[in-house]
């Protein structure tokens, strides 16, 4: 959890605000858990991240689009299939923190995560999209693209 909220700190995802007045929607979050394991089932590492519970989001006032484009699976097959023939070296790579890379492009307000703020009158204006969100595809499209 607290490898977590240092990613979170580090890409200033949200600061703490006062409580705004309704009928301003506040998005819940909640903590995940996983456990990580390496190809020969032994343990490699806990993992838990910190995603806002969406599904309370409203059109119009906490998002607009969702829209994110994708990779097809017969374009996947069409660029492997060239680069086996014409002997090219195809890469992968993985953000490991990809959504928290999304400029949020509407105020959303969200409870903090469980600790000493969670229940006062503060909330967490987000800066930055976070897993979860409904719009958090499309907000780390546009920052790629």
């Amino acid at each position: 959890m607290q490898t977590e909220l240092d990613s979170l700190t580090v890409n200033n995802t949200w600061s703490v605000v006062d409580r705004p007045a309704p009928p301003t929607n506040v998005v819940d979050s909640r903590w995940v858990f996983a456990l990580k394991r390496n190809v020969d089932g032994t343990i490699n590492k806990f993992k838990a991240r910190l995603v806002a519970k969406g599904f309370t989001q409203r059109h119009g006032l906490d998002y607009q689009d969702t829209y994110a484009p994708v990779v097809g699976w017969p374009a996947l097959r069409l660029f492997l299939a060239l680069c086996a023939q014409m002997g090219l070296d195809a890469h992968q790579l993985d953000a490991v923190t990809a959504y928290l890379n999304g400029l949020i492009d509407f105020n959303i307000y969200m409870e903090l995560p469980s600790g000493p703020l969670r229940f006062t009158n503060k909330v967490a204006l987000l800066n930055r999209s976070l897993y979860g969100l409904k719009q958090a595809g499309k907000l780390w499209n546009n920052d790629i693209d």
